[in-house]
């Protein structure tokens, strides 16, 4: 898991049971992580009454993991790289430039500016808040039937959770390997990867944010799966499917490789489990 505080977790006077939370979650943080995280998460908070956005716990989560490794790549001055234009459609300009007034308030007294796809990233979260909403009855019950008549194929099944909407490369790779791809449509996508590998019956899911790790944390948080976050490479993958973990947090990487050497390595442990041997 990349971005771990190299020096020893403390306790801070601004902790707030959401962070405390992310750090049962996410993994230690440091006393500089805490401050900074309260600092922004209170901006991010404010944000959120003056739009009228009902934040959830499981989004208030997301938001955090975000916060986090977004506070660290202002200490470490990293710069991610930029998005497509047309995917900045999908925020409305006024609300664009109201989350960037949240974004300049942290960095401007760190003389440091945020680029747009920093904006964009976290202003997807306030949209993808706007769009939830419980599911019907009748929903629950067609996930119920699906459940069922999917219980009866053997396909290993994996999900795929882009942030941006994205994911089909990854999906074809998995269907290559010998899987059963779950593309979650839609920006915010990655959010629901807990959710629908427990509607689907899924082996594994994968998450891609700018963080690296918002989906696959909210699903550990939810339902308690074993996680590797801010992975980097199709490798990374590989090696957290061999360690037992089930859901996957990466960057943004949408490839076939990654898609097919994942898959690979899940169908390999599945097979040896199947004879009764034990995974590594």
């Amino acid at each position: 898991m990349s971005d771990t505080p190299t020096d020893t977790p403390t306790d801070s006077p601004t902790d707030t049971p959401l962070i405390a939370r992310l750090a049962d979650a996410a993994g230690p943080l440091s006393g500089e992580d805490r401050d900074d995280l309260a600092e922004l998460l209170a901006l991010t908070e404010r944000y959120a009454a003056d739009e009228g956005l009902a934040l959830d716990d499981t989004r208030r989560l997301a938001v955090a993991v975000h916060a986090l490794a977004f506070v660290r790549r202002v200490r470490e001055g990293e710069r991610l790289d930029e998005l497509a234009p047309e995917l900045y459609a999908e925020v409305p300009p006024e609300r664009f430039a109201r989350v960037r007034d949240l974004i300049e308030r942290y960095t401007a007294p760190r003389g440091w500016t945020a680029p747009g796809t920093e904006v964009l990233l976290l202003a997807l979260h306030f949209e993808t808040a706007r769009q939830e909403r419980p599911p019907h009855e009748d929903e629950h019950e067609h996930e119920d039937e699906h459940e069922e008549e999917e219980s009866e194929t053997m396909a290993v099944k994996i999900v795929i959770g882009h942030r941006l909407g994205k994911g089909q490369a990854v999906a074809d790779g998995i269907r290559a390997a010998g899987a059963e791809p779950v593309l979650i449509p839609g920006p915010g996508a990655d959010m629901k990867v807990g959710d629908v590998m427990a509607a689907e019956g899924a082996a594994l899911g994968i998450s891609f944010c700018g963080s690296g790790g918002a989906g696959a944390v909210t699903a550990k948080a939810k339902y308690g799966h074993e996680i590797e976050f801010g992975m980097r490479s199709a490798q990374a993958g590989v090696t957290a499917v061999e360690q037992g973990r089930t859901v996957l947090g990466f960057g943004f990487l949408d490839s076939e490789e990654l898609g097919f050497k994942v898959a690979e390595a899940l169908l390999k442990k599945l097979e040896g489990q199947g004879r009764g041997g034990e995974s590594s």
